[in-house]
């Protein structure tokens, strides 16, 4: 078999056939072997490369693998760190920002001493700006800028009832322990401070007394109170000491367990929120009040990838010519990412947003901006499945970047199943007939017209049109005795204030373009729901 070079090959063929066989296991591994013996000095161990069944392999161009696989789930992961946007922006405000001092935050001067509190500040280097970095991260969030706390609302499920009628699943039956008390402080202390305050505990939740409600979440600070008790087996007793309060009785319970299943129940009453220290911009007060031309970096990745291309044009437009002269080339490197990001429809995105919150559409868009279009010439681009995650509006842009590929006299070899692929390569080899054992077989090899990439217009097709009921029609889809589940203003992510009505007993499709909220809606708010 013979692929041509500077061109673009298709292989398709049923799951199983032997596609990624060929272009990855086979073409790639030996593409790396080669490269290898090439440059290594010392002979490799047999476990350094998978060892390829191929008799010759010839004319093998160095190759770079774009295969399915995640972007890893680390919170700390953000679209600035994968697209390197944030490491040229740290150098940025190390070489240009102003310092205010963060005990004073009046400006320091040159000295890296403020004038007005006398505090010595070290010099400023990337690092001040990492979420990572020990020294310089928020040591409340630890650079996460989100704390996970305990959620008294969560505590009180139903605050329309009594406590004794069931409001919380914490405290559980206190009805039936008023009967017949026994030793368990957790639920005895809120009968003991009920009786010590002269609190109706049939009183709804919402109606108790506040202070009341403070103490039974965070203690009585030291004051004691006593419950007289007896138990089944007649042995009594009065238990007298403080009340600790449940949101100190679920910290320490935290703090002990180490059992996976202790820790899940601890989990259905937390929450997380903005760090009450950076209020989620991650870093200490020394990193986050740096800022030029009066904007911090916090406040600067934070804006979405288009506002911020903007931002570097204004910025530069302000600058001296020394100013101008340190920063050129690393506005042109933050520029020139920038683009790649927003090229392939993400400029709505922020750099500082998580990676891990991201769809798998827009997952996938962010390492086709990383991964294709460095510009390099004569490499081997090897793709398992580029469109998958994509809705079909977002192939045009995926096609337009694999054909500037080939324009750079690259060349390409994709797995794909997506039949729109094949109106831009040069040759089609189909694997086959079957998968497994009755696969693994070259069934055609077909060398297609001269495509010009330029002239393709991959818009949606007849094919990847559905009609759709629209949210106006739901209700006439839902009888009077369906169930359902109802979502109101959800806002995780890219949603903005949803509200949704899901019938139950029924299978609902949740579809649009890649980053439009599905994700969200589903698996980040009705599922941990």
């Amino acid at each position: 078999m013979t692929i041509p070079k500077e061109k673009i090959t298709v292989i398709t063929g049923v799951s199983g056939s032997g596609k990624s066989s060929l272009a990855f296991d086979t073409i790639y591994e030996e593409s790396q072997r080669q490269f290898m013996d090439l440059v290594s000095a010392n002979p490799l161990r047999g476990t350094d490369l998978n060892e390829t069944m191929v008799d010759r392999i010839t004319g093998l161009q160095p190759s770079i693998a774009i295969e399915q696989r995640s972007l890893g789930l680390n919170p700390r992961s953000t679209v600035g760190t994968v697209t390197k946007v944030g490491d040229f922006m740290k150098l940025l405000f190390a070489a240009l920002g102003q310092r205010l001092c963060p005990n004073c935050h009046e400006p320091v001067d040159e000295s890296h001493v403020c004038q007005k509190c006398g505090m010595i500040l070290f010099d400023m280097t990337p690092q001040m700006f990492s979420y990572n970095h020990p020294d310089y991260m928020c040591p409340v969030c630890k650079g996460l800028g989100v704390e996970i706390q305990i959620d008294e609302n969560l505590m009180v499920e139903k605050p329309e009832l009594s406590l004794l009628d069931g409001a919380s699943s914490w405290w559980g039956d206190l009805r039936k322990h008023r009967r017949k008390p026994n030793a368990n402080w957790m639920r005895g202390e809120i009968l003991a401070l009920a009786e010590d305050m002269q609190v109706d505990l049939e009183l709804p939740f919402n109606q108790l007394p506040e202070d009341f409600r403070r103490q039974i979440f965070h203690g009585s600070d030291g004051r004691k109170v006593s419950l007289q008790y007896q138990n089944a087996n007649g042995r009594s007793g009065t238990i007298t000491r403080p009340v600790e309060g449940a949101v100190n009785a679920l910290k320490r319970f935290m703090k002990d367990t180490r059992s996976e299943r202790g820790m899940d129940y601890a989990s259905r009453y937390m929450t997380k929120r903005s760090c009450s220290r950076c209020g989620g911009e991650r870093l200490l007060e020394e990193g986050r009040l740096v800022n030029i031309k009066g904007y911090r970096y916090p406040e600067v990745m934070q804006m979405n990838i288009s506002d911020l291309l903007g931002w570097c044009h204004y910025i530069y437009s302000k600058m001296d010519n020394t100013e101008r002269e340190k920063s050129r080339a690393l506005l042109s490197k933050i520029i020139y990412r920038l683009h790649k990001v927003e090229k392939v429809g993400l400029g709505y995105l922020s750099p500082d947003r998580s990676i891990p919150s991201l769809s798998g559409g827009e997952a996938q868009r962010i390492k086709i901006a990383t991964q294709f279009g460095s510009g390099l010439t004569n490499i081997l681009y090897i793709m398992d499945e580029p469109s998958r995650g994509l809705h079909p509006k977002d192939y045009s842009f995926l096609l337009e970047t694999i054909c500037d590929l080939k324009a750079f006299k690259n060349t390409v070899i994709m797995v794909e199943h997506k039949k729109r692929f094949l109106s831009i390569a040069d040759r089609h080899i189909e694997m086959g007939p079957r998968a497994g054992r009755y696969g693994g077989e070259i069934i055609t090899v077909e060398k297609l017209e001269s495509r010009i990439c330029e002239e393709t217009t991959p818009g949606i097709t007849a094919a990847d049109k559905m009609d759709i009921a629209s949210y106006k029609t739901l209700p006439i889809l839902l009888k009077e005795d369906d169930r359902t589940m109802m979502l109101t203003g959800v806002s995780t992510n890219n949603l903005k204030g949803v509200d949704c009505i899901i019938p139950m007993g029924r299978m609902t499709g949740v579809i649009g373009v890649s980053g439009s909220g599905k994700s969200s809606l589903i698996s980040q708010t009705l599922y941990p729901a």
